[in-house]
């Protein structure tokens, strides 16, 4: 599966948050558990920034949460069986 990611949040030292639209291509490798594909999950509550994880669609392993796409991507692809 390939992630195309449109947009990218930037913030600054001071604190201005500023949203960049660039262009993101992340091939997801499969499931190493279940073979199954992941899907982007997005999380956000009114005390926490929004939190990206890629979960799969099988077996429900997950690869934790961060703050962009290209993180969470990285993080998935870096998994091993345990």
């Amino acid at each position: 599966m390939t992630y195309t990611q449109t947009t990218k949040e930037i913030v600054y030292d001071d604190g201005f948050l500023v949203k960049e639209h660039v262009h993101v291509s992340l091939k997801l490798r499969r499931c190493p558990f279940c073979g199954k594909k992941g899907k982007v999950i997005h999380t956000s509550g009114e005390d926490q920034a929004d939190m990206i994880s890629i979960e799969c669609e099988g077996c429900g392993g997950a690869c934790g949460e961060y703050l962009t796409h290209e993180e969470a991507a990285v993080a998935w692809n870096r998994r091993a069986r345990g």
